[in-house]
């Protein structure tokens, strides 16, 4: 089963944290790709380094593996899966901290 072309995320958009300074600047809420694309979800952090986060699909944190990968700097984090199937969509949720405080960001569906 193949899902409906790319949809185009909401911008200019951001996330406050708890915290002082931590922002997720124009995250994306929804992304649709056809069965066998890549996917990229990706999310602009601002906020006070170190930056630290993490990706969870059903209450287990996203590792880097020959399907998946998660690559987080001081100015965003992304999460690339390969090959998308029927049983990688759902809810996806970025958690990230700082020394100022915390965020998450759900994006997909609950």
């Amino acid at each position: 089963p193949s899902a409906a072309p790319d949809a185009v995320p909401p911008y200019g958009r951001a996330l406050k944290s708890v915290g002082d300074s931590l922002l997720l600047i124009e995250p994306v809420t929804r992304l649709e790709v056809k069965a066998g694309d890549r996917a990229e979800l990706y999310c602009r952090i601002q906020g006070t380094p170190p930056i630290a986060a993490s990706w969870v699909k059903q209450k287990k944190q996203i590792s880097n593996g020959t399907k998946t990968a998660v690559e987080t700097t001081d100015v965003g984090s992304k999460l690339v899966i390969q090959d998308v199937q029927g049983d990688d969509s759902g809810c996806y949720t970025l958690f990230v901290h700082d020394r100022t405080g915390s965020i998450q960001h759900q994006i997909g569906r609950a």
